[in-house]
């Protein structure tokens, strides 16, 4: 998921040590938006190696003593006389790391990863790492990260005498997960750079030997745009294909262009054959334990089975809500319109013809797979990390872009300045709870539209999917609290109207007057947040506006076709993505008796896709509370457990409990 880079340039080129420091700064600037929790470079001179890694973004590492230090030696070892022509070869690889997994604090964690045959740089998630340390009998690992583990596998193939391209090879059909590596082989002198993604571009001069290969082509381009390595991008700017690497020998710099031998299918694979029925199976499949819950009895509608306490709800004689007596069955577009659309933009060249935005959730993952193999578009798959992104997520991102062979594009926010302004939203909220501001929490993904737009423009892309949409998942309750009846018109917040938007906007600042803790320096960032879903203009489709949402199709289909993951602690698929949902769905139980998969279950009953009785027992065992990933959740934003348990713990309840009837109170 990280932003990397690799430079290659060969002895007597004519460039000057000024040029040089200034693409290494501009590319370590480029490649940030990609990961902001550690920078590192590494240099391979004159049989000697230096590298640095520090656990902070690019601006600021680029600015620190220690790596002006690094990087005045490898200059000063580089270039003499007037510093116009180089005197020896350089290869330079650098990464802006988005840390998926081992603190960035650590420093092992951190690339450059440095063994005794090679120093490299990976930007993916491999998720059979741990399973590779124990069937390799891999040995020497100092850090946590997959990345250490890829490049100890590939280490120990050059070792047993393997050449660099057979290694390669062999690693990429070991691994399991998405993986574009760039690493140097100090022995044997040669730079080697593969994907399974596609996420690495290249630009070069061989004959003048120079090579520039980086995870994107606009950081390609933002860093050759009036600078010197314009006078040495002879070809433009290529994609490596996925499945396909690269191997430079520095003594040379002849490149040699080799398959991986990975196959990527490009049409639709065989559904399988339906075994079972889906949701007697999943509620057959763990059993309900309420020995620590405590028995909330509430009444319900007769029909779907939303609660009395429920926002702005209301029975009829018969005990029919009126969500259930306003429901209009959901229409789609259709099949054949959305192969109309991608007819109007597939690009016969290869070249990507579209974005899928990609959360790493059941609903974005399945139309990925749609768009690129039933579509048989090329697609970009873009997410924006906003701090929140559960592990499991990028795991499942992994595998579905590596087997896919799909180009991923990751904007990483500050992740740090996110995390603060979440537990501000939160201990704000602890001083005066109201279920209405408790979206806030949520807020800091909102920016995600503007990000996909801006990143559409940079690739020329004007296809863009979104996989919001599916208004079976509809929480309308969130809104509720704030007055406002219907909040995801469409399945959609930014399709609010404007008398809409002003209710909701009303009610959300009264949260803000009645309640002076939330004016704190997250306020900034709260308005951007909001101008980004209600004020700027977006143009997408939404991909579940066209098919027909089948969960037992999809969840089959990542299941078996991707080994798609699910946490071990719930039986739901659903928001597996988002590592806030344990926490605020424990709120909406604790305080108001029901939480959004009630909502969604409630939903599918009044499409006819479950009975009442499947859907108060998907809920019932859905809504047991997750306390581990809650826990997890608060040492992210750096809150005390027991202080914000307690807290929430003592907090009025819209029911009772026990074995009496419980109404709205």
């Amino acid at each position: 998921m990280c932003g990397i880079f690799s430079m290659a340039m060969k002895e007597g080129l004519a460039v000057s040590r000024r040029e040089v420091a200034l693409s290494i700064d501009r590319l370590l600037r480029a490649v940030q938006v990609r990961g902001k929790e550690s920078t590192g470079v590494g240099f391979f001179f004159a049989d000697e190696i230096s590298w640095l890694k520090r656990p902070e973004r690019a601006s600021v590492f680029l600015r620190s003593r220690a790596y002006r230090a690094v990087l005045n030696h490898v200059m000063d070892e580089v270039f003499e006389g007037n510093g116009r022509v180089l005197n020896r070869s350089l290869v330079v690889v650098g990464v802006a790391r988005l840390a998926t997994n081992g603190s960035e604090f650590l420093d092992s964690n951190n690339q450059p990863v440095v063994l005794d045959k090679l120093l490299g740089v990976h930007n993916g998630i491999v998720t059979n790492d741990r399973k590779l340390v124990r069937e390799e009998s891999l040995t020497g690992a100092k850090g946590e990260t997959d990345a250490e583990v890829l490049f100890l596998l590939l280490q120990k193939l050059l070792r047993a005498g393997l050449s660099p391209e057979n290694a390669l090879r062999r690693v990429f059909a070991k691994i399991e997960g998405s993986a574009t590596v760039s690493c140097f082989e100090p022995e044997e002198k040669k730079l080697l750079l593969a994907t399974n993604t596609g996420s690495l571009y290249q630009c070069s001069d061989p004959s003048g030997g120079f090579y520039l290969y980086a995870s994107e082509r606009p950081i390609l381009k933002e860093a050759i745009e009036a600078s010197w390595l314009a006078r040495h991008s002879t070809s433009g700017i290529e994609q490596v294909e996925p499945g396909r690497a690269h191997l430079i020998d520095c003594r040379d710099f002849k490149r040699v262009d080799f398959s991986l031998g990975i196959d990527f299918p490009g049409a639709l694979q065989a559904i399988y054959e339906k075994k079972g029925d889906y949701f007697r199976d999943l509620i057959a499949s763990v059993r309900e334990d309420q020995k620590n819950r405590e028995v909330i009895e509430l009444n319900r509608c007769t029909k779907c089975i939303l609660p009395d306490t429920y926002p702005l709800i209301e029975f009829d004689s018969e005990g029919v809500c009126n969500y259930c007596r306003e429901y209009q069955p959901i229409e789609t577009k259709g099949e054949a319109a959305l192969e109309k659309i991608a007819d109007a933009h597939r690009r016969e060249d290869g070249s990507p013809d579209c974005i899928v935005a990609f959360s790493g959730g059941r609903d974005s993952a399945y139309a990925l797979h749609y768009v690129k193999r039933v579509l048989g578009l090329n697609p970009i798959a873009f997410t924006y990390d906003w701090g929140m992104v559960a592990d499991i997520a990028r795991r499942n991102q992994a595998r579905l872009v590596g087997k896919l062979g799909v180009e991923h594009v990751i904007v990483a926010s500050d992740i740090k300045a996110k995390r603060r302004n979440i537990r501000r939203y939160v201990e704000a909220w602890l001083k005066k709870p109201h279920l209405g501001a408790v979206v806030m929490f949520m807020s800091g993904d909102k920016p995600a539209e503007y990000w996909v737009t801006k990143i559409a423009r940079r690739h020329g892309i004007k296809l863009v999917f979104l996989c919001r949409g599916n208004e079976i998942e509809n929480s309308d309750f969130k809104w509720g609290y704030l007055n406002l009846k219907r909040g995801e018109p469409g399945g959609v917040l930014h399709h609010l109207g404007f008398s809409d938007t002003l209710v909701f906007t009303v009610n959300l600042m009264k949260r803000y007057f009645e309640n002076p803790a939330h004016f704190n320096p997250s306020l900034l960032e709260m308005l951007f947040n909001y101008a980004s879903t209600y004020v700027f203009k977006y143009d997408f489709e939404y991909f579940w506006h066209y098919l027909k949402w089948d969960e037992e199709e999809v969840v089959r289909t990542l299941r078996t076709e991707y080994d798609w993951e699910v946490p071990g602690d719930t039986i739901q698929t659903w928001r597996v993505d988002d590592g806030t949902s344990p926490f605020y769905n424990f709120i909406y139980h604790k305080m108001g008796g029901f939480t959004e998969n009630d909502c969604l279950r409630s939903n599918q009953v009044r499409e006819g896709l479950i009975s009442r009785d499947q859907a108060l027992q998907l809920a019932t065992l859905e809504n047991k509370y997750r306390y581990d990933a809650i826990r997890n959740y608060l040492a992210r934003i750096g809150l005390d457990y027991d202080r914000v348990m307690r807290a929430i713990e003592g907090f009025p309840r819209r029911y009772s409990t026990g074995n009496a009837s419980s109404g709205s109170n």
